[in-house]
């Protein structure tokens, strides 16, 4: 059953002369050659961004400082999320990832934001307005990146669209081992515990537990390696080209890639479904479970290092974040400005859980300057 359609791309708008058109059909020729990632392989033979360092982050007067000190930023929260955001098995040095003084390209039906790489923490930003698709920022869009837990949008969006939400799952003890050794964050469900469909789409995207993840993929698929294929046919459906993924829950793996334009897709789509969307904005949820009887509470990885819910005139309305080492922080977010909603995704930020949150930092910026 197809449930999954294809969602148009961004718009670009604006006219463009006759040779302009040439080149870029030119260009997307050449891309489709390349064609979308099969099973087993990468989405690109371009290495992802490495995170951006810090000292390439946006500055003050004084010089590098750091973001609760710098004017017109909001606070967070001194809380680390170290134990919500699963870690990649090895450390690597990050690497400058973009051009210093790189202007952000955009070319929406909208009115573009004048921002560019020196404004931000993040390697990667895309900004889109959903209803006409219009692309107000970019700023290495469609450069592969690791997606780490946005990955989860995917898994939580086929759940919300496939399964019934009163189905019930036994979670297999074989899964956890993994998953303690690969230190992924985790929801709080336990080996052998039967919860519903539900339950685990809100373990999933609200605590970013990969134990959710890989429940929903056995639910869908009878095993996550099934699921994951799932996800990548789903993935071409909706025109994710770039796209190819390894695992459901965004652990770190060097083909498991996407971009920025790519998150755009699926996270418009995905938001399209009510229980989805109801998920994806919520800030905490008590989840029930067979282990679980007097609930267990489940604190969004975005709401929980936050104590702002906006700027002056826009609302942040929710977010899934996601970190490995090599990804960075990163942030697919929705906001609401004038009745109008934007799609946000940026990767590549500095820091960790035990820093500041940069990602959610560099959305503060962006959705500001709308």
């Amino acid at each position: 059953m197809a449930v999954h359609q294809r969602k148009r791309r961004p718009k670009r708008g604006g006219c463009f002369p006759v040779a302009a058109i040439a080149f870029f059909c030119a260009v997307g020729l050449a891309m489709g050659a390349l064609g979308g990632a099969g099973e087993g392989e990468s989405a690109s033979s371009q290495e992802p961004l490495s995170v951006k360092p810090l000292s390439q982050a946006p500055a003050g007067e004084d010089g590098l400082q750091e973001p609760s000190s710098r004017e017109g930023i909001p606070s967070f929260r001194e809380d680390t999320l170290s134990s919500q955001e699963e870690s990649a098995a090895q450390e690597e040095e990050p690497q400058p990832a973009v051009p210093e003084g790189e202007e952000a390209e955009s070319q929406g039906t909208g009115q573009a934001l004048s921002l560019s790489s020196e404004d931000l923490y993040s390697a990667a930003a895309y900004l889109v307005r959903r209803r006409d698709g219009a692309v107000l920022l970019d700023i290495h869009g469609t450069d592969p990146i690791w997606p780490a837990s946005m990955t989860k949008m995917m898994t939580g969006y086929l759940g919300a669209a496939l399964l019934d939400p009163e189905e019930e799952v036994t979670l297999p003890e074989e899964i956890f081992s993994t998953l303690y050794a690969e230190n992924a964050s985790l929801a709080g469900f336990l080996p052998g515990e039967t919860v519903t469909v539900e339950e685990l789409l809100y373990g999933t995207m609200v605590p970013s537990g990969a134990e959710a993840a890989a429940g929903i993929g056995i639910a869908v698929s009878g095993s996550e390696e099934a699921f994951v294929e799932e996800m990548n046919r789903a993935a071409q459906e909706l025109g994710m080209d770039h796209t190819h993924f390894v695992n459901a829950s965004g652990l770190h793996h060097p083909d498991h890639q996407s971009t920025a334009a790519d998150l755009v897709l699926l996270l418009d789509t995905a938001l399209d479904n009510s229980l989805f969307r109801q998920v994806f904005t919520t800030h905490e949820h008590l989840a029930y479970g067979s282990d679980h009887p007097s609930g267990l509470l489940l604190q969004s990885t975005l709401w929980s290092r936050i104590d702002w819910e906006g700027g002056e005139d826009w609302t942040l309305l929710g977010g899934k974040t996601g970190y490995t080492i090599p990804a960075g922080q990163c942030l697919a977010s929705l906001a609401e400005k004038d009745g109008e909603e934007y799609i946000l995704i940026t990767a590549g930020a500095p820091g960790d859980g035990t820093t500041a949150p940069y990602h959610l930092l560099d959305a503060y910026t962006i959705f500001s300057a709308l």
